[in-house]
């Protein structure tokens, strides 16, 4: 009797050792993270009403690479009522990030389906062309996916030029209309495609090989007056640029004013606002 009841305590403990390894060796899955920003400087601050996001809005999306595997990344979408990222399941059949994983995130303002190295780094391949302003590229540090409380940090990969613009008070219109500003630097690698990294700086340099242009654009309809100033946010890669001007368009595309130059040296720091001084146009 005491070796039957032995050989059913032995069969006992094996058989709850296998369930224990069951659970251990299935695969976790999390449905949802939240996104913070990585200090005060990466936060952009200006006001509200020209739609440069500083705080994310229902409906963001953030694509979340495995640095280990190209192919495999996930779209996780904001929701405002609790501010979390959720899983989105139309965009993969799986569960989500792999706990226990490592994995990076990039905003809506960077490519979702391709990465390579630099230096060794894992970069997004990343698009500032006649750059909206409400996508502003951001890229968080490798984060660890946890069973709970996992946190992704983000940092901006590009800093941003605030021009305010208002009519002269001896203008012979009362308003104008503008459909959008650029800053044109001559010569330098303004928009176009470059790469951002999970480590910082959270840029890596210029692509060689892609499409360029030497302005950069900020597309906000506005309309000038004598009395209150816009302000016009531009995104602008990091550096300093020579004698930038400043060109202005109208509804039909046209140049509504005599570009100007907006300062002899630009220097721009990512995760900043530069602020110019105001402008008053000279209109054609």
């Amino acid at each position: 009797m005491k070796k039957i009841m032995l050989f059913f305590a032995v069969a006992t403990i094996l058989a709850a050792c296998n369930n224990d390894n069951e659970v251990l060796n299935e695969t976790q899955y999390i449905t949802e993270f939240k996104a913070g920003f990585g200090g005060a400087d990466t936060r952009m601050t200006a006001t509200a009403n020209n739609g440069l996001k500083f705080a994310w809005d229902d409906g963001d999306i953030l694509y979340v690479y495995n640095p280990e595997d190209e192919d495999d990344y996930y779209e996780y979408v904001y929701d405002l009522s609790d501010d979390k990222f959720y899983f989105d399941y139309s965009s993969k059949g799986n569960g989500g990030l792999t706990v226990n994983k490592s994995y990076f995130a990039t905003s809506q303002g960077l490519y979702n389906d391709s990465y390579t190295s630099v230096g060794g780094d894992f970069a997004v391949k990343t698009q500032l062309y006649y750059g909206n302003v409400t996508e502003i590229p951001l890229i968080s540090d490798l984060f660890l996916a946890k069973a709970d409380g996992t946190i992704a940090t983000m940092h901006h990969t590009v800093g941003v030029v605030e021009v305010p613009v208002k009519l002269s008070a001896e203008s012979t219109i009362p308003e104008l209309e503008l459909s959008d500003v650029c800053i044109t630097v001559w010569g330098a690698k303004v928009t176009g495609q470059f790469y951002a990294t999970p480590k910082s700086p959270y840029y890596a340099g210029i692509i060689e090989d892609g499409d360029f242009d030497e302005d950069s654009y900020a597309y906000q309809n506005a309309t000038l007056n004598k009395s209150t100033s816009v302000s016009f946010f531009i995104p602008m890669l990091p550096g300093t640029y020579e004698n930038p001007e400043l060109w202005y368009y109208d509804e039909n595309g046209d140049l509504a004013a005599d570009p100007v130059e907006l300062t002899s040296t630009l220097t721009i720091e990512r995760g900043k606002v530069t602020k110019m001084p105001e402008q008053v146009p000279t209109l054609n």
